[in-house]
């Protein structure tokens, strides 16, 4: 059961950052990852970035990432109450 509720939490986890970061690039035409990492790095990794982030874009980009934090609670009750994992 344990090794099934790992295999069912990182699919949930990587296919649903993959399916959020997709949708915000669609919506937006860049990937929220950008306001996680500090502005240094991001321009040592890669320095011709065109896209320069005001306090509304930080801000948008870490909702982004709440409401997709937030969309994971459910399914993981349900695991845990199907008894996949135990994390509450």
């Amino acid at each position: 059961m344990f090794l099934a509720g790992l295999i069912m939490s990182i699919t949930l986890v990587v296919g649903g950052f993959s399916i959020a970061e997709i949708l915000f690039y669609l919506l937006n035409g860049r990937f929220f990852w950008r306001a996680f990492i500090p502005a240094a790095l991001r321009f040592s990794i890669f320095p011709d970035d065109k896209i320069e982030l005001d306090c509304y874009d930080v801000l948008t980009e870490y909702t982004s990432l709440m409401l997709y934090c937030s969309g994971l609670v459910l399914p993981f009750i349900a695991l845990n109450y199907m008894g996949f994992v135990h994390f509450f």
